[in-house]
C-alpha cells in the first residue's frame, strides 16, 4: 500500500518499473523495520539481555549510523549528488526515500536496544575490545574527515583527493564491512550457550526477507536505468 501511495523515484522513467521498484522498496522497509521490535520487546519483558550479543548491537549501531549519513547525503546533498553524477556519466544516485527513512529509523531503534543493554546487562564484561577499538577508530577517522571537509571547503591538497563523495564511500565501506561480520558475535554466543533463548529469531527471519527484497529493488533499478 505504501509503495502504491507514496511517489516513486524520478530517476526511473518507466512508470511500471518505478511502481514495482517502489513496492519492493517499501516492503523491504517494512520487513527490516519490524525486525528490530521483537528483540526490543523481548528485552523489555524479560528485563534482561542475556542471550543477546552486545558486540552485535554495537556493530549494528555503528553500521546504521554510517548508513543513515550515506543515504541522507546521497538523497539530499546537491554537492554530493553533483559529484556522483560527474563520476557516473550523469546518472543520479539510486537512493530512494524508503532507504533514507529505513536507515534513520534503524539507527534510532538500535540505539534503544543498546540502551537496554546498558540498563539490563554489564557492558564491561560483554563488550569485546576488538569491537570497541574498531568502532572508535572508524568514528575518529570519519569525524576528522568530515571536520576537514567543513573547515577546508575542499581547497586543500588533501581534500582534492578525499572529497565529500569519497568520504561518503568510506562510510559505505564501513557499513559493508560491518554487514559482512556483525552476525559472527551472535552466532558464536549461540554456539557457546547451545541456546538461542534471549535472542529473537524474528530478527533473522525478517532481516533475510528484507535483504532479499532490497537486493531485488537494487537489481530492478540497475536494469531500468541501464547502469550497473
Amino acid at each position: 500500500i505504501m509503495g502504491i501511495i507514496i511517489p516513486g523515484s524520478s530517476f526511473i522513467a518507466q512508470p511500471g518499473l518505478r511502481l514495482f521498484s517502489n513496492i519492493l522498496g517499501w516492503t523491504y522497509f517494512s520487513a527490516w523495520s519490524l525486525s528490530f521490535y521483537p528483540q526490543l520487546l523481548l528485552n523489555h519483558v524479560r528485563r534482561d539481555v542475556e542471550g543477546l550479543s552486545v558486540d552485535f548491537q554495537v556493530l549494528n549501531l555503528m553500521g546504521f549510523g554510517c548508513y543513515s549519513v550515506y543515504n541522507c547525503m546521497m538523497y539530499w546533498s546537491s554537492a554530493i549528488r553533483s559529484q556522483y553524477a560527474a563520476l557516473h556519466d550523469g546518472h543520479m544516485p539510486a537512493v530512494h526515500m524508503n532507504d533514507v527513512v529505513f536507515s534513520c529509523h534503524a539507527f534510532v531503534v538500535t540505539l534503544l536496544v543498546f540502551i537496554q543493554c546498558c540498563m539490563y546487562g554489564s557492558l564491561r564484561s560483554s563488550l569485546s575490545m576488538w569491537i570497541v577499538g574498531f568502532c572508535c577508530v572508524a568514528l575518529l577517522v570519519s569525524l576528522t574527515w568530515a571536520a576537514l571537509l567543513l573547515w577546508g571547503q575542499m581547497d586543500t591538497p588533501f581534500l582534492e583527493y578525499f572529497d565529500g563523495l569519497t568520504w561518503i564511500y568510506f562510510l559505505s565501506y564501513i557499513k559493508l564491512l560491518i554487514t559482512l561480520t556483525k552476525y559472527v558475535p551472535q552466532i558464536l554466543l549461540n554456539y557457546i550457550r547451545k541456546s538461542t533463548i534471549g535472542w529473537s529469531a524474528w530478527n533473522a527471519n525478517l532481516d533475510l526477507m528484507g535483504g532479499l527484497l532490497s537486493l531485488g529493488q537494487a537489481f530492478l533499478d540497475c536494469l531500468s536505468i541501464h547502469h550497473w
